[in-house]
């Protein structure tokens, strides 16, 4: 209970731009987690602080949110804690102007998230992958983040999180009405693949590489890989192999 409510008033501090106040209480559930009779229960207030910490320079409290997290990553094994881990270590390095490693992390934190029924986390967790993204220099895939973590937040009535997932969509040149509603256009009714995902698809299944594939669509390998999780997870396949069947099924490959 401790962690909880600690964690509530450092958001609404935060909200209301008390740095201080927001601070004083972060730094609060940092000091006492490790009281509470489950420490699983601290995962998630202390995921907010090391992101919040790294997103106003705050460095010492931000590694120091991470070591938590690595200790509880390190004790239960639980896919969140993992997850709040993978997330501060991304912050950290976008803190420090490693925008590569912050993507990696930021990015292998959205793909925990997807197995969690946390959606609100995931969806913020989205939107600081995609900042990570852009600043790495991977504009399509960073736009893909951004317009994930913006439905996913309307969905939830989570304004805070559309508006900035908004802004940023609208920092590297698009609005989301326009993107969202040319994903939309673009889907396929049966599976759900973007435009996109099927040209990546079409291309997997003649057994191209990901790097083969980048080099034909004009794309990073970053992203590619991207497309290509994304469409094994919408088609239900474990594999390449499996997906090209499951395609060839579909009538997706003509």
């Amino acid at each position: 209970m401790y962690c909880d409510s600690t964690t509530g008033l450092a958001i609404v501090a935060a909200a209301e731009g008390l740095e201080d106040e927001a601070a004083t209480r972060a730094g609060e559930l940092l000091a006492r987690w490790e009281e509470s009779e489950d420490h699983h229960y601290a995962v998630w207030g202390i995921r907010w602080a090391a992101s919040w910490f790294a997103r106003n320079g705050r460095r010492k409290d931000a590694q120091l949110c991470a070591s938590a997290l690595g200790q509880m990553a390190a004790a239960g094994g639980h896919d969140d804690a993992v997850a709040a881990l993978a997330q501060a270590v991304g912050e950290l390095a976008l803190l420090e102007g490693d925008a590569e490693t912050a993507a990696e992390n930021l990015s292998r934190a959205v793909e925990l998230h997807r197995g969690m029924a946390i959606p609100h986390e995931r969806a913020q967790v989205e939107l600081r992958a995609g900042v990570a993204l852009a600043a790495a220099g991977e504009r399509e895939a960073a736009l893909e983040r951004l317009c994930d973590a913006y439905r996913c937040a309307t969905k939830l009535g989570a304004r805070p999180v559309a508006s900035e997932a908004a802004k940023e969509v609208a920092a590297l040149g698009e609005s989301v009405a326009q993107r969202l509603g040319s994903r939309a256009a673009a889907a396929t009714d049966d599976v759900g693949l973007t435009r996109r995902e099927l040209e990546v698809l079409r291309h997997v299944a003649v057994g191209r590489t990901n790097r083969e594939i980048a080099q034909e669509l004009f794309i990073s390998q970053r992203t590619v890989d991207m497309h290509v999780r994304n469409l094994l997870g919408k088609l239900e396949c474990r594999s390449r192999v499996e997906a090209s069947h499951r395609a060839g099924e579909l009538g997706l490959l003509s």
